[in-house]
C-alpha cells in the first residue's frame, strides 16, 4: 500500500516493495525455492530409488522365496480342488494374509503353520538372509 518513493524506505523495506511490483513474483519465488530444494530431494530419491531397484532385483531372483510362493500356491489348490478356484496359475499377494486365517483339522495348526513346515522340509526358509535391501525399501 506504500505508494511512495521507494528510496525513502529501509533496505528490507525496499526489497519487498520492488519484488512485489516485480510481475508474476511469486512464481519466481517458487521457482527459486524449487531451485534450492531439488537438488537435495533428488539426492534422497535417488538413494531410495536404488534401494528400491536393488530390493526388486533381489526378490526376482530368489528362487527360495519363489519355491515358498509355488509351496502356497499348490496348497491353495489342494484345499480348493474340484472348486471353481482349483488349478489356479497365480494369487494376489493380499491372499497371503488369509493364510494365518485358514485354520487345519488339528488345534493351534493353520495353513501358515503348514506351509512352513513343508518349507522347512524342503529347506526353503533361508530366504530373507538374501533380501536385505528389501525391508529398507518397504520402509
Amino acid at each position: 500500500m506504500f505508494d511512495g518513493n521507494p528510496k525513502d524506505l529501509a533496505p528490507p523495506d525496499a526489497f519487498i516493495h520492488n519484488l512485489i511490483h516485480l510481475p508474476r513474483y511469486e512464481v519466481h519465488l517458487e521457482a527459486l525455492l524449487l531451485k534450492e530444494e531439488f537438488f537435495p530431494s533428488y539426492t534422497a530419491m535417488k538413494h531410495d530409488a536404488t534401494v528400491i531397484l536393488n530390493a526388486v532385483k533381489e526378490l526376482l531372483s530368489c528362487e527360495q522365496l519363489h519355491n515358498v510362493l509355488h509351496l502356497v500356491l499348490q496348497a491353495g489348490n489342494i484345499m480348493n480342488a474340484g472348486g471353481s478356484a482349483g488349478n489356479a496359475v497365480g494369487f494376489r499377494l493380499s491372499s497371503l494374509l488369509s493364510l494365518a486365517d485358514t485354520k487345519a483339522n488339528k488345534p493351534g495348526i493353520n495353513l501358515l503353520h503348514f506351509v512352513a513346515l513343508e518349507a522347512q522340509k524342503k529347506d526353503l526358509l533361508m530366504f530373507p538372509d538374501k533380501l536385505q535391501h528389501v525391508q529398507q525399501a518397504a520402509r
